[in-house]
């Protein structure tokens, strides 16, 4: 854990350089504009993601930009409806769920780091646990991810439901956990028997090994869910639209081919912002109810 800590502040150090670097825009004006991360499972984490994004936005656009990092479900909704958020970047069925209080015309979906557009969860456990499918989980302990997760909990549940496993009853328990990295150190240290982490995770499983200061080789995969939507960026109803216009022109002028820009999006683990049309909200949808388990 120190390893951990000790690196998780050796990036911080270097992203505060990013945040003071001109990117030859003019400077910014006096303007809050909030921007709703959710879920926020880790401050350190969002620390480190996103800032490089907020400088960006604020050098380009001429706004001042601040995250926030709602706790809960109804605080999350209570700030967009009350006009405390003007942007808001969380996983597609909460998305779904909410689209009623955002502009349709400024939804955007990020890209995977390949520039694809699903992304998956899977399913480790510690390769000397014996356990080699998903129905070996049966009796043991679970950690999924959040609900706010569509991965590592809306797919995720039915990926166990579709294998004949019902969370509530065969599992000997089951919890919600936070980041994929406190999972994987769950898993490893045994603390839980399974966990259900993003697929990208582990493709970077030196860097990552490194920072968490566990040797994630000792960890394998089982089972994986289907593809899910990547995540949703959109903004309020109530956000002026000159500032949805800028800020929409900033994201998905992004390109990672340009070195500064990939800096920036890779720090968010990003590959870009595409515009949706109506036909790609209405896919997403479909993608997102396919997956109930009610």
């Amino acid at each position: 854990m120190i390893f951990k800590k000790l690196g998780e502040w050796i990036a911080i150090g270097f992203l505060m350089v990013l945040l003071t670097t001109d990117y030859g825009y003019p400077d910014p004006i006096q303007r809050d504009v909030t921007i709703a991360i959710y879920p926020c499972t880790d401050a350190v984490s969002s620390f480190k993601k996103f800032h490089p994004l907020i400088a960006y936005l604020s050098a380009r656009t001429g706004f001042t930009f601040r995250l926030s990092h709602p706790k809960r479900a109804c605080i999350y909704e209570k700030d967009i409806r009350n006009g405390k958020v003007d942007f808001v970047m969380q996983d597609p069925h909460v998305y779904l769920e909410l689209n009623h209080l955002y502009d349709p015309s400024s939804v955007l979906q990020t890209l995977n780091q390949d520039g694809t557009l699903l992304q998956r969860a899977v399913v480790i456990v510690r390769k000397d646990s014996g356990l080699y499918s998903l129905g070996a989980l049966k009796g043991k302990t679970v950690m999924f991810g959040p609900l706010s997760s569509t991965a590592k909990w809306v797919a995720a549940k039915f990926l166990f439901e579709e294998k004949g496993i019902h969370i509530d009853t065969d599992l000997w328990e089951y919890v919600n956990g936070g980041c994929c990295e406190d999972m994987a150190f769950n898993v490893y240290l045994k603390a839980v028997d399974a966990a259900v982490i993003c697929e990208h995770f582990l493709r970077n499983e030196r860097q990552n090994s490194l920072e968490l200061g566990v040797d994630l080789t000792k960890l394998r995969v089982v089972d994986r869910t289907r593809p899910v939507p990547t995540k949703v960026f959109a903004a309020a109803k109530q956000t002026p639209p000159e500032i949805i216009d800028v800020v929409v022109q900033a994201l998905i002028s992004l390109d990672a081919r340009d070195m500064t820009h990939r800096a920036i999006l890779e720090a968010g683990e990003l590959g870009g912002f595409k515009k949706t049309t109506p036909k790609d909200r209405i896919a997403l949808r479909e993608t997102v109810d396919a997956l109930s388990t009610d």
